[in-house]
């Protein structure tokens, strides 16, 4: 009997039912995981030893780390509380390079008069993100 192709395990495998759980907390929000949000900014992935054979258990989460201090100055206070903002904010930004450039430039002078004339000049959706963003500054506090 040859049992695995090189001959070294028993071809009858018993099956193993141990869970592993591993669960990893950031310094900011989650945006992305191929395991379960269990808060903001921790996710965690439950998996068998199953799912560790033949390549092992891919483990991902994108998580985002901003400059408070520069935020607090555009803003007056802090905007970037939940998940839903930041994931607003970095859709506008990644989509729209206008966007993205006033916000740079907002941030580099310490007001919002880049976003505010983007925001103004039209009805594009790139004009429509940029007021979004603004939104932010006068929003209630959470």
């Amino acid at each position: 009997n040859r049992g695995s192709p090189i001959g070294f395990f028993d071809p009858v495998v018993k099956p193993d039912n141990r869970e592993f759980s591993y669960e990893l907390e950031t310094v900011g929000p989650i945006l992305e995981t191929n395991g379960r949000r269990i808060a903001d900014n921790k996710v965690r992935w439950t998996f068998s030893v199953a799912d560790l054979w033949p390549n092992g258990y891919r483990m991902t989460a994108t998580a985002v780390r901003w400059n408070r201090e520069a935020e607090r100055k555009l803003f007056g206070r802090v905007v970037l509380t939940d998940v839903e903002v930041v994931l607003m904010v970095r859709e506008a930004v990644t989509r729209h390079e206008n966007v993205r450039n006033a916000l740079k430039q907002s941030i580099e002078k310490g007001n919002l008069g880049p976003l505010q004339t983007l925001g103004a000049a039209g009805e594009a959706d790139e004009h429509k993100a940029a007021r979004d963003i603004l939104k932010l500054a006068t929003r209630p506090a959470s």
